[in-house]
């Protein structure tokens, strides 16, 4: 499924049909692609010949493709801004989910871009400071608003915000995985009035190696 249209890169432009994880994963490894990024439950891989491609593979359906929701509607004006842009999406037939999204820049170990995190994470829990508001509205001006649409749709006010899921894209500070847990069946269901998906009903397991790739069936 494309999710920008049909000159946007998609999974199967990059040489990715399998529609099975085990087998995507095996044609990732022999097209080239290196992991450079691994969570709990989903592994970010480059793409060769596209630098500023990634591939995100994980084991089930989980808190990110809520996020790709709420960036395609609620928080639509805020993609590529705060929140990532994602090319690509595919649930495949053993419930694993694969995205195909922008590659971001970390986070340069500076004071500065220290205390913008540390800002932005007060911002996201509705407790910023006014010097924190102050330091954002210069270095981040849509951030605050960004923070309160995101605590507003979601109906919470604690993401995770751990090492890694702060990025880049240019001076724009990304929060590029908030949900860093696994969808609730309420959530599963208002993703699959948006998307196109099949029956979902398990927990994602821990990230996928192409021997343990999707190891339970539906």
């Amino acid at each position: 499924m494309d999710l920008n249209g049909q000159d946007r890169p998609t999974l199967r432009r990059i040489g990715l049909t399998a529609t099975s994880l085990e087998p995507l994963l095996d044609a990732m490894a022999d097209i080239g692609h290196r992991s450079i990024g691994e969570g709990h439950h989903a592994t970010v891989y480059d793409v060769p010949g596209h630098p500023s491609l990634v591939v995100r593979a994980g084991n089930g359906v989980d808190g990110m493709a809520t996020y790709i929701v709420h960036g395609r509607v609620a928080l639509r004006r805020f993609t590529g801004i705060h929140v990532p842009v994602v090319h690509d999406l595919q649930i495949t037939d053993c419930g694993g989910m694969v995205v195909l999204a922008e590659r971001l820049e970390e986070i340069p170990d500076e004071p500065i871009w220290q205390s913008l995190i540390e800002a932005a994470e007060f911002a996201l829990q509705g407790r910023a400071s006014p010097d924190q508001i102050a330091l954002l509205a210069d270095q981040q001006p849509d951030f605050m608003e960004f923070a309160r649409e995101l605590r507003s749709v979601s109906g919470r006010s604690h993401f995770d915000t751990r090492e890694g899921n702060f990025m880049l894209r240019g001076g724009d500070l990304i929060l590029s995985d908030p949900f860093g847990q696994c969808l609730f069946e309420s959530e599963v269901e208002a993703l699959r009035s948006r998307l196109p998906l099949p029956a979902l009903g398990r927990v994602p397991q821990p990230s996928p190696r192409r021997d343990t790739a999707c190891p339970l069936v539906l």
